[in-house]
C-alpha cells in the first residue's frame, strides 16, 4: 500500500531546516533514501550547505591604508590671501601716495583761485610731508626696505596722469577736478588698507597703519566738504 502524499512545502521546509550543522551531523546516520521513495514523495535527499560568504572588507567610501586602518584626509590648512601686501610693498604704496599728494597739492596751490582749496591743498603738503618723514624714520627702525608691487605701479601710473591733467586744467575746471581727484585719491588708499595691509605687521607698523587710516578718511571727508553741486 502506498504511503500518503506529502505536501512539497513541507518537505522543503525540512529541507531547508535540516541545511544546518545539526543536521548535516545527523543525516550522516541516516540511510541515504531510495529512488523510489523520492519518487512517491515520501523523501527528498537533503540539500547541500551553502557555504557562509565572508563578509566583504572593502568599503566604497571608506578608503584604507596598509594595516587595515581606514585613509583620513588631513585637514587643510587655510591659503593666505594672495593679494595681501608685504611690509616692504606697502611701504612703497605709502611712499607713492604721500609723494603724490604733495605734487597734486602744490599744483593746486599754484592754479587754484579758491581760497579754501589753497588751505586744504597747504594741509595736504604739511601732513603728507610729515608722513614722508616718519615712513623713512620707521622702516629704518624695522629694517623694512620698500618693495615694487602691481598695487604699487597701477597706483604710480594713476598717480601721473592725474598730475597731467592737473596740469593742463586752468579756472573753474581746475577746482572741480582737483576736489574730484582727491576723492577719488583717499578712497582708493582706503580701499588699499582695507584690502591689502598684513594682518600679521609688527605692532609699531599695525599702530601706524590704523593711523594713516583715520588720517586719510579725514582727508576724504574734507575733500568731499569742498565739492559743489
Amino acid at each position: 500500500m502506498r504511503k500518503p502524499f506529502r505536501p512539497l512545502a513541507v518537505l522543503v521546509g525540512a529541507a531547508i531546516a535540516c541545511s544546518g550543522l545539526v543536521c548535516a551531523c545527523a543525516s550522516s546516520q541516516k540511510p541515504t533514501p531510495s529512488a523510489e521513495q523520492v519518487r512517491d514523495g515520501e523523501a527528498l535527499p537533503p540539500a547541500p550547505p551553502v557555504p557562509a560568504k565572508p563578509a566583504s572588507t572593502d568599503s566604497p567610501t571608506a578608503p584604507t591604508v596598509p594595516g587595515g586602518a581606514a585613509a583620513v584626509n588631513p585637514p587643510k590648512e587655510p591659503e593666505p590671501a594672495k593679494d595681501t601686501l608685504s611690509d616692504g610693498q606697502l611701504a612703497r604704496v605709502s611712499e607713492l601716495v604721500n609723494t603724490a599728494e604733495i605734487e597734486q597739492a602744490k599744483v593746486a596751490q599754484a592754479r587754484s583761485k579758491s581760497a579754501a582749496i589753497k588751505k586744504f591743498a597747504a594741509m595736504m603738503i604739511k601732513h603728507h610731508g610729515d608722513a614722508l618723514r616718519e615712513q623713512q624714520k620707521l622702516i629704518k627702525k624695522l629694517n623694512v626696505t620698500p618693495v615694487d608691487s602691481g598695487v604699487a605701479g597701477s597706483l604710480k601710473v594713476d598717480s601721473e596722469k592725474t598730475l597731467d591733467s592737473l596740469k593742463k586744467a586752468d579756472g573753474a575746471g581746475f577746482d572741480k577736478a582737483y576736489v574730484q581727484s582727491q576723492i577719488d585719491g583717499h578712497q582708493k588708499v582706503l580701499d588699499i588698507l582695507d584690502k591689502h595691509a598684513p594682518t600679521s605687521a609688527a605692532p609699531e607698523l599695525a599702530d601706524a597703519l590704523r593711523e594713516a587710516r583715520a588720517v586719510v578718511e579725514q582727508h576724504l571727508r574734507d575733500a568731499q566738504a569742498l565739492q559743489t553741486p
